[in-house]
């Protein structure tokens, strides 16, 4: 199973789109539902996660991350990043303006930019 953000939404979207806060669906049909949970499927924190990760770059430190709110098949989402400090990212995964996901992420020097 492919857990990229690129094989989970609906419409063809680029990373540097996704970086940029381009908002897309989220396929209900997508594999990562059908075990997480049978009948009510909600999107894996650790997916949301991994996302983070392949848009920002390998991760050396995962600070603070919370989940607010469900994730599930057909949601309308986007991604926010801003810079706390060189070599420190505070990331948000939004569904309109409601957070879904944020975390403050340590990334690898070479992974900023």
């Amino acid at each position: 199973m492919s857990w990229s953000l690129l094989h989970a939404a609906t419409q063809p979207v680029t990373l540097e789109q996704l970086r940029s806060g381009v908002e897309f669906t989220l396929r209900e049909d997508h594999p990562f539902f059908q075990g997480h949970f049978p009948g009510n499927p909600l999107l894996p924190g650790v997916v949301q996660l991994c996302w983070f990760e392949e848009l920002i770059g390998e991760m050396l430190e995962l600070r603070n991350a919370k989940f607010r709110a469900e994730v599930r098949g057909g949601d309308k989402l986007r991604f926010e990043f801003a810079d706390v400090r060189s070599g420190i990212v505070y990331a948000r995964l939004l569904k309109g303006l409601q957070p879904c996901c944020e975390a403050t992420i340590v990334v690898c020097p070479q992974a900023e930019g």
